[in-house]
Order: structure tokens, then sequence, then C-alpha cells
């Protein structure tokens, strides 16, 4: 599932979205601490989750 590039957005695992180099990349989750303006820190990898539902 692909979705536009926006700060405010939830993501689900498994999410992708193209890089700044045109490649896909993967939503893994959010990390357990926050940027320094209190938002969520996005994870993204290159492969897709395996166990993604």
């Amino acid at each position: 599932m692909s979705k536009s590039i926006s700060s405010d957005l939830d993501w689900k695992i498994g999410d992708s979205k193209l890089d700044r180099s045109g490649r896909r990349i993967y939503f893994a989750g959010y990390s357990k601490e926050l940027s320094k303006k209190g938002k969520k820190i996005e994870l993204w990898q290159p492969e897709p989750i395996s166990n993604a539902k």
C-alpha cells in the first residue's frame, strides 16, 4: 500500500513509499524514542516485512 508523504501520517507495518532515489521502501515500525520535536521516529527498510498482515 503506497501513501503520499506526510509528516502527520500514521503508517502501518508493511506500508511502502518511494525514497528520495525512487526505490520502494517498507515501514518497519516506530522507534521507542521521540524526536527533539516530540514526534515519532519512523523506521524504514529496503525489504518487505514477511509477516505483514
